[in-house]
């Protein structure tokens, strides 16, 4: 709907300046305070973003405007227009001048985006030119004598009821004309005094013009008033700048926010109620013929040619890979309209909602741990940011380092905090770098329960806190010992337990400074009378000391087997519910399992195994199922001084401390058969 008038060639002081200015610095928005001097803070290390193009011209051709409705262009192809459909990138009229000798002025198209209104000129006269955009039809002209002070041509725009069209005088003889959309004749005038610049509003039908006064050659007094259509002022606003500046053109003017254009063709943007604190420019890059023009998205957040920038804190949060030279932005649509083609700004519209940085707590020195950054959106959709899209620090990076692939290397120990920015968005996150315990594990010895763990790597542990409950996972802040089990001793004995009542474990780290490391892997124990485990061919459960009803291998669905008559189980699981150990030799394809003071070693696919270091031989050797290891039940379950019993009606396999008198009886076999 805005008119968007044609430039003429000026050479003036203020364009000299500009050019030296552009010259001397970085291309780019430039975005400056004018009430401070400053320029926003841009950080370099922000990824670009590459906007899609859904309409394209050439480089020669340029768009002058774009129909509310958003289907039809407005194309400036050197001396001539032409109108082009948008979905189909595809000319639809080329305009006919009303002479050879006359020159495009301005343009505006209807409200409803049925006709488009546009003015030319020559030497003596102003050429208006009415088409119906569904029939692509001339219905209207009109020739006016140019030898007038009262109209130079220039349409301002149509009103929202789609009955007047806005023009105006020569501009230093101060003269708003309103036409009547249909006969294109004068309807009234109204004369508010001398302006530099005029623009129409049509959300409000409210005429905006700008005055600048040059007070002593180096600054300037700058008015802004608005009028309705009668010629009553509405508005007056008055500032002032402390150099020299010929304002030109209009841009736009919204909720008291006015973007205009110099004749050197920087660009100010300025906020009319509290100039003092919005009050912003950016030059014209005459390297680049680029303009940068500013312009609202959400919020704090402007588009700047090729950057975007928050008001509020001054600063560039995000850049664009080129600049498409946006001048205006079709917020229905997610659309930007720039210089040579139309672009989705749909990722520069949506408003950041959350960000969520995915990474543990902890993270244990000496290793690297990948970073995940996912923004939620007012759209209601989320995206998983790549690395370099956002803005990523470490409060320390000598404890918690950045590297250039978008993972994080532990250092040292310590609290650090993350901080991830996105489109201004920032969210933060405290992580603990340590030494993590590890290699817990029980047995039970007599009437207590006897834990054991590897020594730490770190140096500057001063002791370890041991946690147990008797409900899995569910641990209270309270050690079960007030005072730490000594750096240097590695074990710790459990005497308070009860019979047949299942204990678990976890211990932690005490640091020099105080401060607790995460909690180790945990462990299970039961000091019993009778321990006892069932299982069952085909069944990927079993049941521990009567009440435990488990997985044998948890999410797998692994089932114990019978091969030539032998029964192969999955046997970590078994070991360590009676309290044992099983460990694997990678490079010997060796299990080693140890319960109490018995270890049994067999080797995969192999008939040979040892027995506390005596050689014997295997019927069945030790096998792989779905990546699993299943080793002889009964062989490994009696050299480690343990009764297995077998029941063939059910299938039954029934491990225990003790031998039992009859299995279908006892409680362990009954829950199996009957979860």
């Amino acid at each position: 709907m805005k008119n968007k008038k044609m430039r003429y060639a000026f050479i003036s002081v203020a364009m000299i300046i500009s050019l030296i200015f552009t010259l001397i610095v970085p291309a780019g928005a430039l975005v400056t305070d004018v009430t401070t001097g400053k320029e926003f803070e841009n950080n370099k290390n922000l990824a670009e973003i590459t906007l899609p193009e859904i309409f394209s011209l050439s480089w020669r051709d340029e768009i002058e405007l774009i129909s509310p409705d958003g289907k039809t262009a407005l194309v400036s192809e050197g001396f001539n227009w032409s109108l082009w459909d948008i979905e189909y990138n595809q000319k639809l009229l080329d305009v006919d001048r009303a002479a050879n000798t006359t020159f495009y002025l301005a343009a505006s198209f209807y409200p409803d985006s049925s006709k488009i209104i546009l003015s030319s000129f020559d030497y003596n006269n102003i050429y208006y030119t009415l088409i119906d955009l569904n029939t692509l039809k001339t219905i209207k002209t009109k020739t006016e004598y140019r030898g007038t002070y009262s109209n130079d041509g220039t349409i301002l725009g149509v009103t929202n009821d789609g009955k007047n069209i806005i023009t105006t005088g020569i501009t230093g003889y101060g003269i708003i004309n309103i036409l009547d959309s249909s006969t294109l004749e004068l309807k009234s005038t109204f004369e508010p005094g001398f302006y530099n610049a005029a623009y129409f509003d049509e959300k409000t039908n409210q005429v905006v013009l700008l005055i600048s006064e040059n007070k002593d050659g180096s600054s300037t007094n700058i008015t802004v008033k608005i009028y309705d259509l009668s010629g009553k002022m509405l508005k007056t606003k008055n500032t002032s700048m402390e150099y020299y500046v010929d304002f030109h053109t209009i841009i736009y003017f919204e909720d008291d926010y006015i973007c205009f254009e110099s004749i050197s063709q920087d660009i100010y943007f300025m906020n009319i109620d509290n100039v003092k604190d919005t009050f912003l420019y950016t030059f014209y890059n005459y390297v680049n013929s680029e303009k940068h023009f500013i312009l609202p998205l959400h919020g704090d957040l402007y588009l700047t040619g090729d950057e975007v920038i928050n008001l509020k804190t001054k600063t560039v949060i995000a850049k664009l890979s080129t600049n498409p030279e946006i001048f205006k932005i079709l917020p229905d649509k997610k659309q930007g309209i720039g210089k040579n083609g139309i672009y989705d700004i749909s990722i520069l519209l949506r408003k950041v909602t959350n960000i969520e940085l995915s990474i543990p707590e902890y993270v244990e020195v000496g290793y690297s741990q990948p970073l995940s950054v996912t923004v939620s959106f007012d759209d209601n959709t989320k995206k998983t940011l790549k690395y370099g899209e956002y803005e990523i620090t470490s409060s320390n990076v000598r404890t918690l380092f950045i590297d250039n692939d978008g993972t994080v290397s532990a250092r040292n120990t310590g609290t650090v905090t993350l901080t991830a920015e996105y489109f201004g968005f920032t969210v933060e996150k405290k992580i603990q770098v340590t030494v993590l315990p590890t290699k817990l594990t029980a047995k039970t010895v007599g009437k207590t329960i006897e834990l054991s763990w590897l020594k730490p790597s770190a140096t500057n542990i001063s002791g370890y806190y041991v946690y147990r409950t008797t409900e899995k996972s569910k641990y209270s802040d309270t050690p079960l010992h007030d005072i730490p089990v000594k750096s240097d001793v590695l074990k710790f004995v459990d005497d308070q337990v009860e019979p047949d009542k299942q204990y678990y474990y976890t211990f932690k780290l005490v640091f020099a400074d105080g401060t607790l490391s995460p909690a180790s892997n945990e462990v299970a124990a039961i000091v019993a009378t009778n321990r006892i485990l069932a299982m069952q061919i085909d069944n990927p459960n079993m049941v521990i000391n009567e009440n435990e009803y488990v997985e044998v291998d948890p999410g797998r669905g692994t089932v114990p087997v019978i091969k030539n008559n032998r029964t192969l189980v999955p046997i970590r699981a078994i070991i360590e519910a009676f309290g044992g150990t099983v460990e694997w030799n990678g490079d010997e394809r060796e299990i080693i399992m140890t319960l109490g003071e018995n270890t049994v070693n067999m080797w995969l696919n192999s008939h040979k195994a040892l027995v506390n270091g005596e050689e014997k031989t295997l019927d069945v050797a030790p096998e792989i199922f779905n990546e699993r290891t299943f080793v002889p039940v009964r062989f490994v379950t009696e050299n480690l001084k343990l009764n297995v019993e077998w029941e063939a009606t059910h299938s039954l396999i029934v491990i225990s401390e003790k031998p039992i008198q009859n299995i279908l009886e006892c409680n362990e076999v009954k829950k199996l058969l009957n979860p």
